[in-house]
């Protein structure tokens, strides 16, 4: 409350909205009445012929009264807050474990299944060779399509099954070199 507004109420100069807001904070609490006492009795006193006021220790005390009694809200203010913060910080708190443990669960869940899934023990790799001789040609089909023709004096050594598309295929072929 401004004590501007205090001022007015006391010297009649207020609305009747202004009126009730300072009945009501004068009522709300027992420091605003005390401290509005403190202004009341200030506003009442008369004038002497020779009043001597020290206005800047009245002023001093006023303005003391004013901060003790903004610091005593101020510090009720944050313990209040501190409170709302204590249960956000527990709150946020539960909820960031039960993530973590959904996320560990399912990472486990994720190993369990992959160590699971056996995969079929790899068959040993063979080998098939075709040969010419000296002045035979031959020509054959392979088992993915591909045709294969090989001229006189030619070895050709392909895998007995293809590997995945992925993995391509092995073929060697050799020819011997004239002497």
């Amino acid at each position: 409350m401004e004590v501007s507004q205090l001022y007015r109420y006391l010297a009649g100069d207020c609305s009747p909205v202004e009126e009730r807001s300072v009945e009501n904070w004068i009522s709300k609490h027992p420091e605003n009445r005390a401290f509005f006492r403190s202004i009341q009795k200030i506003w009442q006193v008369e004038p002497q012929d020779e009043f001597n006021a020290d206005l800047d220790s009245g002023w001093k005390t006023v303005e003391k009264r004013i901060e003790t009694y903004s610091f005593k809200r101020i510090k009720k203010q944050r313990e209040t807050n501190s409170r709302v913060s204590t249960s956000r910080e527990k709150a946020f708190k539960s909820y960031l474990f039960a993530a973590a443990v959904g996320i560990f669960l399912v990472a486990a869940l994720l190993v369990m299944q992959h160590t699971s899934t056996s995969e079929p023990a790899p068959t040993p790799v063979t080998m098939q060779q075709i040969q010419t001789k000296k002045g035979q040609r031959a020509s054959f089909t392979l088992s993915d399509g591909t045709k294969v023709h090989l001229n006189a004096d030619t070895r050709l050594k392909i895998l007995d099954r293809f590997q995945t598309p992925k993995t391509g295929r092995s073929i060697w072929m050799e020819r011997p070199f004239l002497r």
